[in-house]
């Protein structure tokens, strides 16, 4: 019985750490995109402002 109950918390550990892990890929990717989209709105917006010259 002690041995299910200590199973059973040590596989909820290792759920919460993968899926903290998982949190934590998502929140680069997301970052990352954020980076890009700023980067090529800028890029954009330097475009048009020398074209408009």
């Amino acid at each position: 019985m002690i041995f299910s109950i200590i199973e059973f918390e040590s596989a909820k550990l290792q759920n919460n750490y993968e899926l903290r892990g998982m949190n934590e890929e998502k929140k680069k990717k997301k970052t990352i995109q954020k980076i890009f989209v700023r980067r090529t709105f800028a890029e954009c917006l330097y475009i048009t402002y020398s074209k408009s010259d």
